[in-house]
């Protein structure tokens, strides 16, 4: 279920507006305003006014309630400083002047800081009610009688919000409330004014409700009932005729709005999580109704910088994001009236805790309609995330091998590692389990070199079937006979087992001293049905002719299969292996996906000349995966998460996944590490590719990614 699954449509509602439809009535005209007059006063008995105006928004409700209470040029009206922006720009066109206030632990206006930025020039406070929670209006209600304040209250966000027993919005001198689409009562657009004075109802009415302006009653105001005051902020009776069908279940939209939310909070009651906070509902308000919901974030109790954690959440599924509302100070509407052409005189607001406040918030979007199973998922997720728990490291166990194949890309790396970290220990299988108990991850690869030349290659997989942790094997399988088949079969049903055939004729081997393939294939056949088998291939000159056997063998027992080039190709190159592979294996080109780097990247459009880390951030998308480059950075685990860029490129990074070498370092990308000495990065080592991995894992979903060029390897078939 999406998101945006608001408003909910019956019958009932498309009837409505269906017979506004058949009896033309589209808009009021000669005073018959009967349905909407209906709207109102069903409106007033919900939130307890006297007089109640619809409009075409909220904004309108808003502007209207600023111009009824008599707000003018130069005059100042206390605000939040977190808001939706247009709960405050209609004071720009008025000539007046927003005092931005600090906000409280609810997110409201905070009524200790409201007395402070009083002056003789202070006509009103407006007070939101902010994501459904009601503001402290006791104390605000006491400062306004204090000091002859006028309260509008937006309410937009809180249907069935409670304050002493009674729906907000009849506690200020006005109240306002928006309609619009994803309000929980909708008519698609609209808003409603509600006040109790006479007065303003009637000035109100006069910003453009044609048809009208007959009920003006007040003396001075009914010499304007003929032109208005030069708006037209009368709705449309085909959104009236939805609102008003939607208020007849206004409860029902209440609670079935809310379900979610409150599931969620429930759960983070029963389940506290350390380094989270959600926004309490305060002992004063009775009731609260749920508009999107908001946690604070402490990065500092769970280790994780809060943009890592969101993009690790939305990998997840979760569709989370920083607070979408923008502080109101930092928006340039309010440094500069476009109204008045001029900039706005500044006032240095000491709004550090709001800020603090602000840079914490993360917003988790939930589903409008209830769904239980989605809510217990995303709990599930965010506590995943916070936890650490990582779906995936690859553990290489060591650097040596037992062959020596002539075109190894890894022989430069392994003979630079080994040279760097020289006379220390390979990674014991002490600190294999140290790190597994850290991150819990979903699944293990274990890769070389060749890990099964380890004399303790079993007690590593040990740990795994003791911690029953999926693991995949990256093996040549010439460490595998009889004895060894016999061992591995005790933790099947746990792994994969991916074989690398480079030749399917023994005569073709580089040395006949090798394990002949025929002999493996004889132990794989004993191997499989404990075991998910894959088969992995380099690309050779002289082995072609090999590879369609392979992929015959590999076809023929439906296993997975893997390609690799051995170098890393041109572009002209890539063209010419995928011709030489289309006629080999005999199928379509576009059916055959090779992943490499193109040696001159200059002069293909897909490529961006990157010329440094900064460029490369402006031209990802947030989700974009950077693939781990061979190199180091000897790094502790604490560390390890805080040496991500802000958008966290690496693709082990953000997918969960971490890397460790030979000797227990955690492997981190180069671009990563660039980033830290502050070096430019080298416009060649990225590229734009299009990627299909779903041998591993399913990281990538068949569309474009940038991938560093050094880690760019595979050919897929298929």
């Amino acid at each position: 279920m999406g998101i945006r699954d608001w408003p909910i449509i019956n019958r009932k509602d498309i009837e409505q507006v269906l017979n506004s439809l058949k009896n033309e009535e589209l808009s009021i005209q000669n005073g018959k305003d009967s349905l909407i007059e209906q709207y109102e006063n069903k409106f007033g008995e919900f939130v307890n006014r006297k007089y109640v105006l619809n409009v075409t928004n909220g904004t309108a409700s808003l502007h209207s309630a600023y111009f009824a209470i008599g707000i003018k040029k130069d005059d100042e009206v206390i605000v939040p400083c977190l808001t939706w922006h247009s709960s405050v720009t209609p004071l720009l066109d008025l000539g007046a002047r927003p005092v931005f206030c600090d906000i409280d632990e609810t997110l409201n206006i905070d009524p200790d800081s409201i007395e402070k930025l009083i002056s003789s020039k202070t006509k009103a406070v407006l007070v939101c009610h902010l994501y459904g929670v009601a503001a402290n209006l006791d104390n605000i209600l006491k400062i306004a009688k204090k000091y002859d304040l006028k309260i509008i209250e937006d309410c937009s966000h809180a249907y069935g919000t409670k304050f002493k027993g009674k729906q907000v919005g009849c506690f200020g001198d006005i109240s306002c409330f928006s309609t619009q689409n994803s309000k929980t009562l909708s008519s698609g657009e609209g808003g409603f004014f509600c006040t109790d004075n006479r007065e303003y109802y009637e000035k109100a009415l006069l910003l453009g409700h044609f048809g009208r302006l007959n009920k003006i009653t007040i003396s001075k105001l009914k010499k304007f009932k003929d032109t208005g005051f030069g708006f037209k902020y009368r709705p449309s009776l085909l959104n009236v005729s939805l609102g008003y069908s939607q208020l007849d279940k206004i409860n029902d939209l209440i609670r079935l709005k809310n379900q979610n939310s409150i599931y969620l909070e429930e759960k983070f009651k029963n389940q506290p999580i350390k380094g989270l906070d959600i926004i309490k509902t305060p002992d004063y308000c009775d009731s609260r109704s749920f508009y999107g919901f908001k946690i604070r974030y402490d990065g500092d109790k769970i280790g994780l910088k809060k943009e890592l954690f969101i993009l690790r959440l939305n990998k997840k599924g979760v569709k989370a994001s920083n607070e979408r509302y923008g502080l109101l100070h930092k928006h340039e509407i309010f440094r500069y009236n476009p109204y008045l052409d001029k900039k706005l005189s500044s006032v240095n607001f000491d709004l550090e805790k709001s800020e603090k406040i602000y840079d914490s918030l993360i917003d988790i979007q939930l589903p409008s309609r209830p769904n239980k199973e989605l809510i217990d998922n995303i709990f599930s997720s965010i506590k995943e995330v916070v936890s650490r728990k990582v779906d995936q490291i690859t553990f290489e166990l060591t650097l040596d091998c037992n062959m020596d194949c002539k075109e190894c890309y890894q022989k430069d790396y392994r003979s630079s590692i080994k040279k760097r970290f020289e006379g220390k220990d390979l990674i014991s299988v002490k600190r294999f389990e140290e790190i597994l108990d850290e991150f819990n991850p979903k699944k293990v690869v274990l890769s070389g070199g060749e890990a099964t030349i380890r004399k303790d290659f079993f007690d590593f997989l040990d740990v795994l079937k003791k911690k029953n942790i999926f693991f995949t094997l990256l093996t040549n399988g010439r460490s595998f006979d009889l004895d060894f088949v016999q061992k591995i079969k005790k933790y099947g049903g746990g792994g994969i087992l991916n074989f690398s055939f480079d030749y399917f004729n023994d005569d073709n081997l580089p040395k006949k001293d090798y394990k002949s393939s025929k002999n493996i294939m004889g132990l794989i056949d004993t191997l499989k049905k404990e075991f998910i088998i894959g088969i992995g291939s380099v690309v050779y000159e002289d082995n072609l002719s090999d590879l369609k056997k392979i992929i015959a063998y590999s076809d023929k027992n439906r296993f997975t299969t893997m390609i690799l080039p051995n170098e890393f190709y041109s572009k002209e190159e890539l063209d010419i292996t995928k011709k030489r592979l289309s006629k080999i294996l005999k199928k379509d080109q576009k059916d055959i996906e090779i992943i490499a780097i193109s040696k001159n990247i200059n002069g293909s459009e897909k490529i961006p000349a990157q010329k440094n880390l900064m460029d490369i951030k402006k031209n990802i998308e947030d989700l974009t995966e950077i693939s781990f480059l061979p190199e180091h950075l000897n790094i502790s685990v604490e560390d390890f998460y805080e040496v991500a860029p802000a958008k966290g490129f690496c693709k082990n990074i953000l997918t969960n996944s971490l890397r460790v070498d030979p000797y227990g370092n955690f492997k981190i990308c180069r671009i990563i590490r660039e980033d830290l000495t502050k070096k430019v990065c080298n416009k060649n080592d990225v590229l734009h590719s299009k990627v299909l991995n779903n041998f591993i894992n399913d990281y990538l979903e068949n569309r474009a990614y940038p991938i560093c060029k050094r880690c760019a390897h595979f050919i897929l078939k298929q």
